[in-house]
């Protein structure tokens, strides 16, 4: 946890605080003392509570509460997003994700702005589940390298 500057760790209350941007998980043993601690300071609002056998959505990822176990998942509707984002909805799979002829395409040229800020948004996107579907980590990787933008 000392790598991500996004999750603190309050060790003598056995809990850790995810933030990102204005969106807050907080897990363990108090969450109740705080969240009490951070409404002293930020106006917050508690917008779902995990008890056993729930599950609630963070930031795109589902996340089930399963006794003393947490089970991270990711909504279908935000892979069919991706896909239609990128007219490949209807796509078929492969069961390799390149080949080397498609690294460097001769005559490739660079990105346009708006081009290149739609790819790397989509880039973004897949990054996200990379944690997730770590069987879309070498395609993303590798787009990411031989796109060129300008």
């Amino acid at each position: 946890l000392k790598s991500d500057s996004n999750v603190y760790h309050f060790k003598k209350e056995r809990t850790i605080v995810m933030s990102y941007a204005d969106d807050l998980l907080v897990v363990g043993e108090q969450p109740d003392y705080i969240m009490a601690l951070f409404q002293k300071e930020f106006l917050l609002k508690e917008t779902s509570r995990l008890e056993d056998g729930q599950s609630a959505e963070f930031l795109g990822r589902t996340i089930r509460r399963d006794g003393n176990d947490y089970v991270l998942g990711c909504k279908q509707a935000y892979i069919n997003e991706i896909l239609e984002t990128m007219n490949m909805r209807n796509c078929k799979g492969s069961a390799t994700p390149g080949t080397t002829a498609l690294k460097n395409p001769g005559g490739a040229s660079l990105l346009q702005s708006g081009d290149a800020k739609h790819y790397r948004s989509v880039v973004g996107e897949l990054m996200w589940l990379i944690p997730l579907r770590p069987d879309l980590n070498f395609a993303t990787k590798e787009q990411q390298i031989t796109t060129r933008t300008d």
